[in-house]
């Protein structure tokens, strides 16, 4: 095995270097993203506006109740299944899962999601 001790200098030039990265990633994925936190929309990437049909300044600072239905496709409110799905994706650290969301035009918009419980400066 073979290792590399980096100084605190090169941890930061990599850490920077990977923040950009996932900026990048997150800006020109073709997948929609969207980040929450407490329960708020705080970013979300072209992708997302595009297939939802909200402008990023619609959804910032909203909740994202907006998206969904009120019952999802197998027959359970979406706000009792959010709890579950959520409630797994922070013990497991994330979750993968069948959801219908709904476009601002109202049509239906099924997705695969997946949670990623994201610990940010010390945040939640």
């Amino acid at each position: 095995m073979f290792g590399l001790r980096l100084g605190a200098s090169a941890r930061h030039d990599a850490m920077t270097l990977a923040e950009a990265a996932g900026a990048s990633i997150f800006q020109n994925a073709y997948d929609p993203m969207h980040v929450i936190r407490n329960g708020i929309l705080v970013e979300c990437n072209p992708a997302f506006e595009r297939v939802m049909g909200y402008r990023r300044d619609e959804m910032i600072g909203k909740s994202p109740v907006v998206l969904s239905p009120e019952r999802q496709p197998n027959g359970r409110t979406s706000a009792d299944l959010a709890v579950e799905v959520i409630g797994k994706a922070m013990q497991e650290g994330r979750n993968r899962f069948e959801w219908m969301h709904v476009a601002k035009d109202g049509s239906p918009v099924p997705v695969i999601a997946t949670l990623i419980r994201d610990v940010l400066h010390g945040e939640e």
